[in-house]
């Protein structure tokens, strides 16, 4: 059973003297392709052009599906919560329950439309809500940027990232509201077009 589950909508990256957004498909709007009912088995979510971070299975949800789909935002085994806003959102676990599997690890991974300039400052936002069926909340939630010719991380685990800024304050516990995490960061290395958002402590 998951234990940590945040769901994260509308992600939103600008430089701090423009308003363009840099994240492709930022609100999961733009979708493609079959939408699945039941869980996805894979990393890569193809409705929306994003995925997971390892080899854990990140969830779409949209709100576009019979209610009876278990990845309807509001089936009652499910996450049960409304977008912020639109139809759909992702989910990810930061940690399972039972064992061995308290470490697995669950990541989203989206893509910009354009690299990082090195010395550009950048604004950062993206909501967050713990999932209905959490049962715990968290802080640590963390983005790490990384080129979009990297691979998926094959492992269950925590990824071996430092994260290039992450949230540390009270532990998000509201099921009800999204929270909204905001940073600024100033890219120190080029070439950088993509990002992991999750967990990367212990």
């Amino acid at each position: 059973m998951k234990k940590l589950f945040f769901l994260l909508s509308v992600f939103s990256l600008t430089q701090t003297n423009a308003q363009q957004n840099l994240v492709l498909n930022p609100s999961f709007e733009d979708t493609s392709g079959v939408m699945n009912c039941n869980y996805y088995g894979g990393q890569i979510i193809p409705a929306v052009n994003w995925s997971g971070g390892n080899v854990g299975s990140t969830d779409f949800y949209s709100s576009t599906l019979p209610i009876s789909c278990i990845m309807h935002p509001l089936n009652p085994t499910s996450a049960f919560q409304q977008p912020r806003t639109g139809n759909n959102y992702m989910g990810f676990a930061s940690g399972l329950g039972g064992g061995v599997a308290n470490n697995n690890r669950e990541y989203v991974r989206g893509t910009l439309s354009q690299p990082l300039v090195v010395g550009t400052i950048y604004n950062i936002e993206f909501y967050v809500c713990l999932a209905n069926l959490a049962r715990t909340g968290m802080n640590n939630i963390g983005l790490a940027f990384i080129n979009n010719t990297d691979p998926i991380f094959p492992i269950h685990t925590q990824i071996p990232l430092v994260p290039d800024v992450n949230y540390s304050g009270p532990p998000i516990i509201d099921r009800d509201n999204w929270t909204l995490l905001s940073f600024q960061y100033t890219a120190t290395t080029p070439n950088l077009d993509a990002f992991i958002i999750g967990n990367f402590f212990s």
